[in-house]
């Protein structure tokens, strides 16, 4: 609901456990919190630190789920570069969503 949410709402409120976290115009939530795209990244979970920290420079933060990287991104083009350099090749780069505010928000993906 989160995508119908994003598309036909005016103002949105981010709640998580009876607590407003965040409230505003969709498309200015998303700009403010994640970006304007969002960088996926396949990796086992003993490669965090070394792709993090090289990736910090281009991103305006990350989340982990399951194993996925989630890069918020300021500089999509220099982060999917450096990927590249680092031999990463399992990514995919999208448009940040309404999902991806409520998941830096909370930590919590919509499913669980």
């Amino acid at each position: 609901y989160m995508e119908e949410a994003q598309q036909l709402c005016d103002r949105i409120v981010v709640m998580h456990q009876g607590k407003i976290l965040k409230e505003g115009v969709p498309s200015r939530l998303v700009a403010d919190e994640i970006g304007r795209e969002v960088v996926e990244v396949r990796v086992p979970r003993e490669e965090d630190e070394r792709i993090v920290g090289q990736l910090t420079e281009f991103s305006r933060g990350h989340e982990r789920v399951g194993d996925t990287l989630y890069f918020y991104c300021r500089d999509g083009q220099g982060l999917m570069k450096k990927l590249v350099e680092l031999d990463l090749h399992n990514y995919l780069t999208r448009p940040a969503t309404l999902e991806d505010v409520f998941l830096k928000l909370t930590g919590r993906s919509l499913i669980e």
